[in-house]
């Protein structure tokens, strides 16, 4: 089976855990970076098969525009990249805004299985 590599773009390091455990057993190579020029320089040297993106990060409060912004500056540098946001907020606004760049957009109040389960159909699918 094919081995997946997946960056997680989060600073919540016990979210960053949690993902890992929910990965644990599986074929993916889980890697993770707090800030978005660490994810920026990941990217330029290997681009992962999905990428994981919380919208908060960093002290930035409420405020998803450097989440969003982040996002459209790697959508129009790695246009292959997929991209998976998982967040805080199950605002719909902010999906619609987010759609054309991201593959999923998953709140961070999901159930574990079935996240496994998403992130292992969007990796098999068009790998």
């Amino acid at each position: 089976m094919k081995k997946y590599n997946i960056l997680h773009l989060d600073d919540n390091p016990i979210f960053i855990d949690l993902i890992k455990v929910i990965l644990e057993n599986t074929y993916i190579n889980y890697e993770f970076v707090h800030y978005d020029d660490e994810a920026y320089n990941f990217l330029k040297k290997k681009i992962p098969d999905l990428m994981i993106v919380d919208l908060i990060r960093n002290g930035d409060c409420c405020d998803y525009e450097p989440g969003i912004n982040f996002i459209k500056k790697i959508n129009s540098e790695f246009p292959n990249l997929k991209i998976m946001v998982v967040t805080g907020s199950p605002d719909e606004t902010l999906q619609n805004k987010l759609e054309k760049y991201i593959i999923a957009y998953e709140h961070k109040n999901f159930v574990p299985l079935e996240f496994r389960k998403k992130v292992m159909n969007i990796l098999e699918t068009n790998s």
